[in-house]
């Protein structure tokens, strides 16, 4: 149990990074995150939207917040009128989602749950702990 909150802690700190694996996320403030994933015409749409709500979820985990919210526009986070979905749009040569991620301890209406989001995802979440794990340890070629 021990290695698995380390592994998740470990995902946790490569979130960190701008960048990473179609997903560019640009913190606006302490509670409240720009995310972005550009998928290609090979992904699935629903894949996708599956990685966004991963991620909100990951975000609030880091946050150490109980709450989520999405929102389509920072107008919206300033007037706090959540979603429930992100926004979806296709270009060229494939699709993006985007979204603010706002994160607290206080439950308002369209709140998702961290816990209950980390429940449904901790499958995939725990794979891609895996996946980094062995990239830091063996180069990305080995991982794969």
């Amino acid at each position: 149990m021990r290695l698995l909150f380390i592994s998740f802690l470990l995902l946790l700190q490569g979130c960190a990074a701008n960048y990473n694996n179609g997903f560019t996320n640009v913190e606006i403030n302490d509670d409240v995150t720009r995310v972005r994933f550009d998928g290609k015409r090979d992904n699935s749409v629903e894949g996708a939207y599956d990685y966004m709500f991963m991620k909100a979820t990951e975000i609030g985990v880091d946050k150490k917040h109980e709450y989520f919210y999405l929102y389509p526009t920072l107008n919206a986070v300033a007037k706090n009128q959540p979603h429930q979905k992100p926004l979806f749009g296709n270009y060229g040569q494939g699709f993006y989602f985007f979204m603010y991620v706002r994160t607290s301890n206080e439950e308002q209406e369209n709140a998702f749950r961290v816990t209950d989001a980390f429940e449904k995802y901790k499958g995939a979440i725990l794979k891609r702990t895996r996946t980094r794990i062995a990239e830091k340890l063996y180069g990305k070629q080995e991982a794969e």
